[in-house]
């Protein structure tokens, strides 16, 4: 039989290694959260109103791994809400080369994205202008697409 100090102290390490097997976890899942932190950015721009809604947009940096391209989005989300409901291109750039950069503006009807390509082929796009409106429950809806090659517009209308 062993004595009842030597029983405590196995007892005592088995306790330690549980907790120590715990704390190991913790601090790998913590390591994991924070990198994920790290790489999806979310920087406010504004607020704004369009109707009765109120919007937040933001810009968020990706990296985009077909294009090996960094990317920065205009991400837009009902104020205070976590579901996105429209993205367009701010820039998006491969080493210190532009290959798109976009704007946006609202008014009291509707939101819009344009979005200019650079160093294209002549069969690409020179640009897009989207136009987005929002229904009864605040979800924006792509109603217009206008593309522009070589300067000439095609216009795509969405009833939804």
């Amino acid at each position: 039989m062993l004595p009842w100090s030597v029983v405590n102290y196995i007892e005592d390490k088995e306790i330690n290694e549980n907790v120590m097997r715990k704390l190991i976890v913790l601090l790998f899942l913590f390591v994991i959260f924070c990198s994920f932190m790290i790489n999806h950015k979310l920087i406010l721009l504004e607020n704004f109103m369009i109707g009765n809604h109120t919007y937040s947009i933001y810009k968020e940096e990706k990296y985009i791994h077909d294009d090996n391209m960094n990317a920065e989005f205009f991400v837009v989300y009902l104020k205070n809400k976590r579901n996105s409901l429209c993205s367009s291109f701010m820039s998006a750039k491969l080493n210190d080369t532009i290959f798109t950069r976009g704007s946006y503006k609202y008014d009291q009807k509707k939101l819009e994205f344009k979005e200019y390509y650079f160093h294209q082929n002549y069969r690409t796009l020179d640009s897009v202008i989207k136009i987005f409106y929002p229904n009864k429950n605040g979800d924006l809806i792509l109603r217009e697409n206008v593309e522009f090659k070589k300067a000439i517009a095609t216009k795509n209308m969405y009833n939804r």
